[in-house]
């Protein structure tokens, strides 16, 4: 993270249908949160599933750019069931 209270995370595709939180790279806290997100997608599989959730859920792009988009949109992940 580039600041304390900046947390980063990453999510991967399951199934070719939807992303998972990747909760062994991270806290798995920082997954119980609501409200909007940062995305950053490139080409990939999950990208490509993120992008179309963000699209859906009226997400909006903040930066297109050669090396990736920087979105903000709403949590695309099913919450754990632990969170409270």
């Amino acid at each position: 993270s580039i600041d304390a209270e900046v947390h980063s995370s990453e999510l991967t595709d399951a199934y070719d249908k939807f992303v998972i939180p990747r909760t062994w790279l991270s806290r798995p806290s920082w997954y119980c949160i609501n409200g909007e997100v940062l995305y950053y997608t490139k080409d990939g599989k999950a990208d490509k599933i993120i992008e179309s959730e963000l699209k859906s859920k009226n997400g909006k792009i903040l930066y297109n750019g050669a090396e990736g988009k920087i979105w903000l949109g709403p949590v695309i992940w099913s919450t754990p069931k632990w969170c409270n």
